[in-house]
């Protein structure tokens, strides 16, 4: 059996009529939610119950997990994300590396350490549903949960004569995060790739479609080429601020932006 990833969460927000009651108890009768930050509720009837639920997370893109307890109690669920293993009744998904982000901002988890709700953030490898289930402790319990995808684009960077395009992250958290910013082609095929980990509150060295410089990192694209930026990340919605530019590195530079497309 494949080790499973487990976390306790909680959150408290507000309650939104006529969401979806989520009131699963098997793999295999997983709810499907959409990535797009809706709120779905539901409760436990009895101590100790499982709630599952999947979606559809697509190859190189990031999403967050929120799970917040709607229940006047501070024992909490957790989240306990799939991989092929028996638990899973035979429901196969990807496997999840994740990163738990309460104590980013906005902190879900008190100055003094409470869980006031969890949030787990991934990058998947792979176009496969992913499952994950929820559970209660020893008390009845009612929950809120949400997906949304944290992904941020660009719809344009380009090389084309003697340009070059420039790009600044910081991370706006108190926790670090993990980014990757791809670039694409017109064609859709990658030309350029850069990981890195930002501390706390802190900013990236810029990154640039250029050669290595003794200031900035360069990713070497090829000349006369155009595309899309994809940038991907491990914390919560709003964890990354990101600008970006062309211009000829002296005395041009033409702001391009960069939006969470399906992120609320």
């Amino acid at each position: 059996m494949r080790r499973r990833t487990a976390v306790v969460l909680f959150l408290g927000l507000f309650f939104i009529p006529g969401s979806a009651q989520a009131d699963n108890t098997v793999c295999k009768g997983a709810i499907f939610l959409v990535p797009d930050g809706s709120r779905h509720t539901g409760s436990f009837t009895a101590a100790g119950q499982l709630r599952w639920f999947r979606f559809a997370p697509k190859a190189g893109r990031s999403y967050s997990i929120g799970i917040e307890n709607l229940s006047p109690t501070d024992l909490q669920p957790f989240v306990e994300f799939s991989e092929d293993n028996t638990r899973l009744e035979s429901c196969a998904g990807p496997e999840l590396a994740t990163l738990f982000t309460e104590s980013h901002e906005p902190a879900s988890k008190a100055v003094k350490g409470t869980i006031g709700s969890a949030r787990a953030s991934f990058t998947s490898e792979k176009s496969v549903d992913a499952f994950f289930a929820i559970s209660t402790g020893k008390v009845k319990q009612s929950f809120r949960i949400h997906v949304e995808e944290t992904t941020l684009y660009s719809p344009w960077f380009t090389t084309m004569g003697s340009f070059e395009t420039y790009y600044r992250l910081a991370n706006t958290t108190a926790g670090f995060v993990n980014a990757t910013l791809r670039l694409v082609n017109e064609a859709g095929a990658t030309v350029a790739t850069h990981s890195l980990t930002i501390a706390a509150d802190s900013v990236a060295s810029v990154i640039y479609t250029g050669v290595a410089a003794p200031t900035m990192v360069g990713l070497a694209v090829p000349d006369n080429t155009t595309g899309q930026s994809i940038l991907t990340h491990s914390g919560p919605p709003g964890a990354i601020a990101v600008t970006g530019s062309w211009g000829d590195g002296k005395t041009m530079f033409v702001p391009i932006a960069f939006t969470a497309r399906r992120q609320r």
